[in-house]
């Protein structure tokens, strides 16, 4: 097997030289695709092969804890009324403890 320098190995899981970083006022779905545009731009310019994967856990809830308190995630200005007038389809184990 060759000997292949990843970049998540020597920069860090989240591409940059710590493990845990606050970004205050930033969205993580941009921090996400800014990040990994970067990893492709070198992986690319390397002109050896690569392969990329990204599973953001965006989608689902939790509340952000800060040095403040607990708050529920803000969506950024384009989503926060995309869906008011949609409804998550009920079926009969949506909740089957209620049912």
């Amino acid at each position: 097997m060759p000997n292949v320098k990843s970049p998540i190995a020597d920069k860090g899981i989240n591409y940059t030289s710590c493990y845990c970083t606050s970004y205050p006022d930033q969205n993580a779905l941009n921090l996400i695709r800014d990040n990994t545009m970067a990893m492709l731009d070198e992986a690319i310019k390397s002109k050896r092969p690569f392969f990329t994967a990204v599973a953001p856990a965006i989608p689902h809830l939790g509340l952000n804890a800060t040095d403040h308190g607990t708050h529920w995630p803000v969506p950024l200005p384009k989503w926060e009324h995309k869906f008011n007038d949609k409804k998550v389809p009920r079926t009969k184990n949506f909740n089957p403890n209620k049912v």
